[in-house]
């Protein structure tokens, strides 16, 4: 046995030594190739012609041939290693830039396909579903390296003014809580913050960096700093060292010269542009950041005609500020002025806004940022308002965003319109109509993994994936692929409001296919929803079988006659005739409804003599 199994290491390490060859060369443009399993297929009756092509040698045709069994859903990253080799006798039998087939022929030989995938989409993986305790030890030591990586990047980088002088006071203090006088505020970062806001039951805010931060005005540094000292925190208070303040109060005072002395050779200018000091710009960037929180970018309504000249350039008289964005150390506005096109979007930075708009540029902050609505979640609810279609006339959408993040717009009724315009219905009510999932509860992970039916089974497996192959139907849509047992149902795209109930987490996977494939599962709930119209009388429904052997349904409205007939399909029988979870009136509800309204307009048939003999 060890003579067979010897080769197999061998071909490990060879596998092994051309990742690392590959990743070497290609460090700049492509990062580490990972393996991730897709499929486990068992040598038998079920892959016979597998089996048959792997006697024969047509290791390419194979490979393409079990390509097919990956359903383009999420790579599972407790499946995902470096080599494709993992066990005791697995043998590669060959693989492409995509996929890789190995073979195994313990147990009556296994093939075992896997999808090639790049590091990167392993860390976004990751990022978007977490790092489970059964990931692989691959996938963990990428997830440690990237995290080291991340954080040297961040140490290293460009850090503000403030935060390398706390950094360095630090070092020098690290036993003593640290208070900063920044303007008219004092100031702690970081773990100092995560103390002082304990200690003063002030709140614990971030900056856009990650920064930890906690903030109290000047004048109420005599209640704060006992408080502190009676929590037995050791406290230093750093003032900005005087050369500095020195330096830029000269600095200041220059700028009021040149201001005067320009302002007395043209007195026309009197009235033009002031810049900002930097103090100043510096307390707007602070104060702006503050009000964000931890949002990157805020939708601002229009404004700026009304209140005058925003920016400080002459040319961008009437500018109307839409967005403005928080960098790592910086802010930015976006922005348009009269006579631009509606795709033009212009950018102004701090210096070129006027000082006198900065405490009124920051209120509309505060305004666009404050919660109108917080979800049982906890999440907030910004910017929920209402928006013309650029396209069609008349049409409305509903568009909030969650968290900071822009939810898709939704396509309004009329009468919602009217009603919301007039202040009939609040932004909870459009909220919980046209995003129902964001407002119900979200389940936990062991509820949200439920497989369990209404009727007491469970199913076996339960998957939502992408259809990422061009050349099959539903191209681009997700797919629900579901197994109870030995039977497996394959159905057609979800809709937005499932796919909503599942990316939310508001409905168990059990639930959710109870709803898309419940008729399948001859479920009894699934039938529920089929109803006869309670306006319109049906005396009889009837399911006849044709000796061309279908099963066929109508319906008698007494006078009125008899529906044309509709095939049952065979689905719909075994729920009527063997598990009897459904009946003949909500059959004739799905098959027969439009005929039947259709047929309950029509006159009256009339009765004919029939002829005595």
């Amino acid at each position: 046995m060890e003579g067979k199994v010897k080769p197999l290491v061998e071909q490990e390490k060879a596998v092994r030594r051309d990742s690392e060859s590959l990743s070497d060369k290609k460090t700049a443009k492509k990062s580490e190739v990972f393996y991730s399993s897709v499929a486990y297929l068992q040598a038998g009756e079920d892959i016979k012609d597998i089996s048959a092509m792997h006697k024969r040698g047509h290791l390419n045709k194979l490979l393409t041939t079990v390509a097919s069994y990956d359903r383009g859903e999420a790579i599972n990253l407790n499946s995902t290693f470096k080599s494709p080799l993992q066990n005791k006798g697995d043998e590669l039998l060959r693989e492409n830039k995509n996929y890789a087939v190995v073979y195994n022929s313990v147990v009556g030989g296994t093939y075992e396909v896997f999808r090639k995938v790049q590091a990167q989409e392993v860390k976004m993986n990751i990022e978007r579903y977490g790092l489970s305790e059964n990931s692989t030890n691959d996938v963990k030591q990428l997830y440690k390296a990237n995290e080291s990586r991340t954080q040297k990047q961040s140490d290293s980088s460009s850090l503000s003014p403030i935060m390398k002088r706390y950094t360095s006071m630090k070092e020098q203090h690290p036993d003593a809580l640290l208070l900063f006088r920044v303007g008219d505020s004092y100031k702690s970062y970081n773990e100092d913050a995560v103390k002082a806001s304990k200690h003063l039951g002030i709140e614990l805010s971030s900056q856009q960096d990650g920064t930890k931060q906690v903030e109290f005005p000047k004048h109420e540094l005599d209640t704060y700093l006992p408080m502190l000292i009676k929590a037995k925190e050791r406290v230093a208070i750093v003032d900005q060292v005087e050369n500095i303040l020195h330096k830029q109060e000269t600095q200041s005072k220059r700028q009021e010269e040149d201001v005067k002395l320009d302002n007395h050779r043209n007195p026309q200018k009197s009235s033009e542009t002031i810049g900002a000091t930097s103090d100043q710009q510096q307390k707007f960037i602070d104060d702006i950041k503050a009000a964000m929180g931890t949002t990157r970018m805020v939708v601002l309504p229009d404004f700026g005609t009304q209140k005058g000249v925003v920016a400080g350039t002459g040319e961008d008289k009437g500018i109307s500020l839409s967005r403005v964005y928080a960098w790592n150390d910086n802010i930015s506005f976006a922005g348009s002025v009269p006579g631009d096109d509606a795709q033009k979007r212009r950018y102004y930075h701090p210096e070129n806004i006027r000082p006198e708009f900065y405490d009124y540029l920051v209120s509309e902050v505060k305004k666009a940022v404050a919660p109108q609505l917080i979800t049982e979640n906890g999440q907030k609810v910004t910017s929920a308002n209402l928006y013309e279609s650029p396209k069609q006339e008349g049409k409305y959408f509903f568009y909030a965003r969650l968290d900071g993040v822009g939810l898709h717009p939704k396509a309004v009724k009329e009468k919602d319109v009217d009603a919301f315009m007039k202040n009939e219905i609040s932004v909870k009510e459009m909220f919980a109509k046209y995003y129902p999932t964001k407002m119900a509860k979200q389940l936990d992970k062991e509820d949200f993994d439920s497989l369990k039916l209404s009727d007491g089974n469970e199913l076996t497996k339960f998957r939502v994936y992408k259809q990422r192959n061009e050349e099959k139907s539903h191209f681009g849509e997700y797919l629900l692929y579901a197994e109870m047992g030995n039977k497996r149902f394959h159905v057609t795209p979800l809709s937005h409001d499932q796919l909503d109930a599942y990316f939310d987490r508001t409905q168990s996977k059990g639930q959710i296919a109870e709803k898309v494939i419940g008729e399948q599962l001859h479920l009894k709930s699934a039938y529920e929803k089929y109803k006869l119209s309670e306006n319109i009388p049906v005396q009889e429904v009837r399911v006849r079988k044709v000796p061309e052997g279908d099963w066929l349904i109508s319906a008698s409205l007494g006078n009125k006659g008899q529906t044309p007939e509709h095939k049952v399909s065979n689905n719909d029988l075994y729920s009527l005739f063997k598990s009897k979870t459904a009946t003949r009136e909500q059959l004739a509800a799905k098959y027969l409804t439009e005929d039947i309204k259709e047929l309950s307009r029509s006159k009256p048939l009339e009765r004919s003599q029939g002829l005595k003999r």
